[in-house]
């Protein structure tokens, strides 16, 4: 709900003159949307509002994030968020992919910084407090009902958590709402979905003084690959990435089976302490898409993170993307108005295009890399997806 400290949203008067600040909506309060306040509010003096459809109670799983995003932060201001105690080193990765011999993935070899293993509650209410300490106004509870264009930005029609409607006017919309793209969908923007996998995610309390590594832990299988990683406050989040049909045939949204499963790794249940092998699993679902909106600007908005595009979770750059997009649109947003050009708008979806290219191509070489089985149904439908 909106406290009552914060300060007051813009006029709903779609009459404003140009010596005013501009209005900005961000429409999500992911790291996305955090980043891309912080951008903005670096780069110049802007009434930024976020619009959160949750209400701070939802559970996030936690991720891991390779030394790249700590460059990220540091540029927006942010390094000490990832230097705060509640988040866990991560040294890097090991993989059972291709063979059955384990890879190692060292980040101590990147000079950029450190990866870590997130409590991700924590992150989001830091970036969150980092936005408001710049002067962003947070606003949560607040779903986008509608989208109507002005003649100069948008107005916008949000359902507050207390039942009552708001219709307000903004020069510029960022949409970070998730793969649901809640804004630019209802502008008819199409999004392209070229590949989509479940993950079934459970986790766990590891037991006192437990020595399991800090690194991120993947092994594929004939029924596609497993995920572990060491969380901070002594958990272990532990997921089975495959299809949906996979899944539904298998029963695999049973927690019995998804244990049975498990149980069936050759690497993965060996890295874990006896006493999480024996629990049942309190399953959480993920959709976990590849996709892109056929544009990711207009004339007066931009879409960032998983609203722009999303990437298979096996290639861990979910966060790193929401902070880079957030990083590049306040820049863009700034420039252009600067200039009174809309070249640096054009240049961001360049920019973003360019990457999820680059992704498409990554996520293609990793699928191909493993071959032990190609002749079942989850391996040869990545196969055929990449033509």
């Amino acid at each position: 709900m909106l406290e009552a400290s914060h300060p007051p949203l813009p006029s709903n008067d779609t009459s404003e003159t140009s010596c005013k600040l501009k209005n900005i909506a961000i429409i999500g309060g992911g790291p996305a949307g955090a980043a891309t306040a912080l951008s903005l509010l670096k780069a110049g003096k802007y009434n930024v509002h976020v619009f959160d459809a949750n209400q701070g109670a939802k559970i996030k799983i936690g991720e891991s994030i390779p030394p790249a995003a700590s460059a990220i932060l540091k540029r927006l201001g942010q390094s000490k968020i990832l230097s705060d105690a509640d988040h866990l080193d991560c040294t890097g990765s090991v993989s059972v992919w291709g063979d059955k011999t384990p890879g190692h993935n060292d980040f101590w070899l990147v000079p950029v910084g450190k990866g870590f293993h997130l409590d991700r509650y924590r992150f989001d209410q830091q970036m969150k407090t980092a936005a408001e300490t710049l002067g962003a106004r947070w606003f949560e509870g607040w779903q986008l009902r509608s989208v109507a264009r002005r003649n100069t930005g948008f107005k916008l029609q949000f359902h507050l958590v207390n039942g009552s409607q708001r219709q307000l006017h903004f020069d510029f919309v960022v949409d970070a709402s998730g793969q649901a793209a809640s804004f630019a969908r209802k502008l008819g923007v199409v999004r392209n979905v070229f590949d989509e996998v479940l993950c079934l995610c459970a986790i766990f309390s590891l037991p006192k003084n437990s020595n399991m590594t800090n690194r991120s832990l993947v092994e594929a299988v004939d029924n596609g690959w497993w995920y572990a990683a060491r969380l901070p406050g002594e958990r272990v989040i532990i997921s089975l990435t495959s299809d949906v049909e996979i899944i539904k045939a298998k029963g695999l949204k049973d927690p019995q089976k998804w244990n049975d499963e498990l149980l069936k790794s050759q690497f993965i249940k060996k890295q874990l302490p006896s006493k999480v092998l024996q629990q049942l699993p309190e399953l959480q679902v993920k959709v976990a898409r590849s996709s892109i909106l056929s544009g990711v600007m207009g004339e007066d908005w931009l879409a960032v993170g998983d609203a722009a595009c999303s990437y298979d979770p096996l290639t861990s750059a979910g966060i790193t993307k929401a902070l880079m997009h957030g990083e590049l649109a306040g820049v863009a947003i700034d420039r252009a108005w600067q200039s009174k050009h809309r070249r640096t708008i054009v240049d961001y979806q360049t920019k973003v295009f360019e990457q999820f290219n680059q992704y498409v191509s990554l996520r293609n070489q990793l699928y191909r890399a493993e071959t032990r089985f190609h002749k079942q149904p989850f391996w040869k439908n990545r196969l055929f997806l990449q033509g």
